[in-house]
Parts: C-alpha cells; sequence; structure tokens
C-alpha cells in the first residue's frame, strides 16, 4: 500500500498542508479567504453480531451449548438458554445502550448493521428475529444506521442488495450509509456500485491491522473515478482506529488501547479534521472475556469530543 510503503500512513499529512496553505493564504487575503474547518469525533459500530444469544438458529445454539460445556462453562449455558426463552435479556442489547449514553458527546454515532448470518465470516442474528428487528429500530431511533455488506458482497453485489432491503424494511426509511465487512472491496467496481445505488458515504476507507490514515487524511473527500475521469457524491469517510486492529493485530490492553485512540484524536485535532473511530458490537458489549472494553470507549469518547 502506498502510503505505508512510503511512511506517510501514521498522520494526517494532507490536512496538515491544506492547513498551513489555508493559514498563508488567510495572512495574505484576510477579507477573501477564512480556513472554516471545525475538529469533530465521529463513533461508528460495526455490528458483527447484532445480539450475542437471541435469535439464533436451534441448531447453532444447541452446537455452542456443546462447545460450552465442554470447555466447562456451564454458566454460558445456563444464561444462553435463559435469554432463548426470554428469562434475560441478550447481554449485546448493551451496546445500543451504550452509545446512546454517549450520543451529547459525538458529532455523529453510526452503527453498521450486517444483515447475514451465514458462512464462515458472517455471524449475524437472523435479522428477521423480532428481537433483532427491535433492537435495529432503537438504534435507528437515536443514532444513524448504515448497512454492513457481507463478506461476499464486495464480488456479488446482489447480496449486498439484498441486504440493504432488509435493513430498510426493518427500520423504515432508505439507508444511504456503508462499510464493507472485513474492509473487502474492489477499486473501483465497489465504489461504482455504491455511487449508481445512491449511497452517500462509505466508511471502509482505513486499516484493520494498525493505526493510521490510508489515504493521509483525515477529513472526508468525494470519490472521484479515475478510469472514467467522472465526479461522484459518493464521500469517503476515512477512520483513524479500529478496536480490533489494536486488540487482536497490535496486542494492546485496555490502558494502551486508550493512550492509542487518544493520541489519534489528537492528531486529528490538531489539523481541525474528523476523527472517525471503529468499534465492535462484542467488545462494546462488556460481556464475559469483553468486560473492560466499554471503560475504554467511554474514555476514548470524552477525550475526543469536540
Amino acid at each position: 500500500m502506498f502510503t505505508v510503503r512510503n511512511n506517510i500512513a501514521d498522520h494526517p499529512w494532507v490536512d496538515a498542508m491544506v492547513l498551513r496553505l489555508g493559514r498563508g493564504l488567510e495572512r495574505l487575503w484576510p477579507n477573501e479567504i477564512q480556513c472554516r474547518q471545525q475538529y469533530s469525533s465521529v463513533v461508528t459500530v460495526d455490528m458483527d453480531n447484532v445480539l450475542r444469544y437471541a435469535s439464533r438458529p436451534f441448531h447453532r445454539a444447541l452446537g455452542a451449548s456443546v462447545k460450552d460445556l465442554l470447555n466447562g462453562s456451564a454458566s454460558a449455558v445456563i444464561e444462553r438458554w435463559q435469554v432463548r426463552s426470554g428469562g434475560r435479556p441478550d447481554p449485546f442489547q448493551k451496546v445500543v445502550e451504550l452509545v446512546e449514553a454517549r450520543r451529547d458527546d459525538l458529532q455523529r454515532a453510526i452503527l453498521f448493521f450486517l444483515m447475514r448470518g451465514e458462512g464462515a465470516y458472517d455471524h449475524a442474528a437472523d435479522p428477521g428475529h423480532p428481537a433483532t428487528q427491535a433492537l435495529i429500530k432503537r438504534a435507528a431511533r437515536n443514532c444513524e444506521v448504515g448497512i454492513h455488506p457481507s463478506y461476499g458482497s464486495f464480488k456479488d453485489h446482489s447480496l449486498h442488495t439484498e441486504e440493504r432491503a432488509l435493513l430498510q424494511r426493518a427500520i423504515g426509511q432508505d439507508v444511504h450509509l456503508s462499510r464493507q465487512h472485513f474492509l473487502r472491496w474492489r477499486i473501483p467496481e465497489t465504489l461504482r456500485f455504491l455511487s449508481r445505488s445512491g449511497y452517500s458515504e462509505d466508511h471502509t476507507l482505513g486499516f484493520s491491522d494498525r493505526l493510521g490514515f490510508r489515504a493521509s487524511t483525515c477529513t472526508p473527500f468525494p470519490w472521484y473515478d479515475l478510469e472514467k475521469e467522472e465526479e461522484t457524491t459518493l464521500m469517503l469517510h476515512p477512520f483513524a482506529a479500529m478496536d480490533s486492529a489494536l486488540i487482536e493485530r497490535m496486542g494492546q490492553g485496555p490502558d494502551e488501547v486508550v493512550r492509542s485512540m487518544n493520541a489519534m484524536s489528537d492528531a486529528v485535532r490538531t489539523v481541525k479534521g474528523t476523527f472517525i473511530s471503529v468499534w465492535h458490537d462484542r467488545y462494546l458489549s462488556g460481556h464475559r472475556e469483553f468486560a473492560p472494553w466499554p471503560a475504554v470507549f467511554d474514555q476514548v469518547v470524552q477525550h475526543a469530543k469536540a
């Protein structure tokens, strides 16, 4: 990747250069030119699971229970079937509650819903189940909602179209925001599809294995089709940090993640850009092995707020 090979992915260099240029022009023509860029903080959440236990096929729930028993986790088996019987709420419902609680500290909060649950890489709860529908509707009342197209959708646009329709029916309105699952896309095919399908924003531009700025900018910009020499109205929103990249790929613990994300928001603040962070529902649920991460989220959001 060009920005990584040339060591320009660690900072929003484009924004820094434009800001310096703008300030220089302001000094030359103070009455004609003014830089109006303002820092903002945006939280995005990939809802890869939506729910942990509820609305899962019976055979999967049974298989997971056997696996839990073999691992000596009888409490997880009990919890799973209590949720499925309606005896207690699904623990992943707390994700929407957590984002709602921090809504006033953010310029935007966007939840990207995966609508496919079969296959090795797609694990979403049944989108037609009442529990799933209820959570998606609640999210749409208090946050923005986008589609998280499934693993194979980057090469099979019919999957994307089908999944978008499911989400639109669930919330009763059009969906214009997208982020590819596993950040899988083909350039320019995926972006052409999004553009002609009426999307206004794509949020796929970023790294899944490190911090940084894949396009050396932290400011949304319109995609330009170089092959066709065509302008489009599709805006690309580059993100600066992803929780799973820090935790799973870089091996960072909670305190390290807080420091890393805070440093990135500070870097974005210095150039008056948009700090977009990516989180995943499993971490924000705080459930069992994910217990430390809601507090990390709170600290990062508090530090990054405008």
